[in-house]
């Protein structure tokens, strides 16, 4: 004897069995977001490095990156790349490189847990795009590491601790330049 169910009566019953059995209902599925870009850019400039005199220089910029969300996991990484070519040779060409990743999970549905790191390696600190990060022409690594945590309370009002590391070490300067302290 063969038991026939109509597809809507079979996934209802399997459902129901699922449910005794004590395993929960699938979530929605992640939305996955790849990204790929790459950027070229030539320029002039008058003065490389503050003195070495005029060049054109080329940037080859690719960028790849990758955003997973769904309601309780937002997940962002990304990796760039700067290529950077002198034609005149007045400055050595470069590679530049910049890693994030960024993980939120809502834990609860009133408690959040954010964890982020980026680093960055740079020969070229005109690579870096933050205000206020002023150095002579010399090698860069910098990693930024933050966490927190948040608890919404109330509707209008959360709660949050954050913790934020970050570590600058920079090259030797160019012969002639002040020294830097790390």
């Amino acid at each position: 004897m063969r038991l026939r169910l109509p597809p809507r009566r079979a996934a209802l019953a399997l459902a129901g069995l699922l449910g005794l059995a004590g395993i929960p209902p699938a979530a929605a599925d992640p939305v996955v977001l790849p990204t790929a870009v790459i950027g070229v850019e030539s320029s002039y400039d008058s003065n490389v490095y503050n003195g070495r005199g005029p060049d054109y220089v080329t940037r080859i910029t690719p960028r790849i990156a990758l955003h997973v969300r769904d309601p309780r996991v937002d997940l962002r990484l990304g990796y760039d790349l700067g290529l950077w070519f002198y034609a005149v040779g007045r400055a050595k060409n470069s590679v530049n490189q910049l890693a994030r990743a960024a993980l939120a999970v809502r834990l609860t549905r009133r408690l959040t847990l954010k964890i982020a790191d980026e680093a960055v390696w740079a020969h070229d600190p005109g690579f870096l795009l933050r205000a206020g990060v002023v150095a002579p022409q010399t090698s860069i690594v910098d990693n930024i590491a933050d966490a927190e945590i948040s608890y919404q309370a109330l509707r209008r009002l959360a709660l949050a601790a954050s913790y934020s590391y970050r570590h600058t070490q920079f090259g030797a300067p160019p012969p002639g330049a002040a020294p830097l302290f790390d």
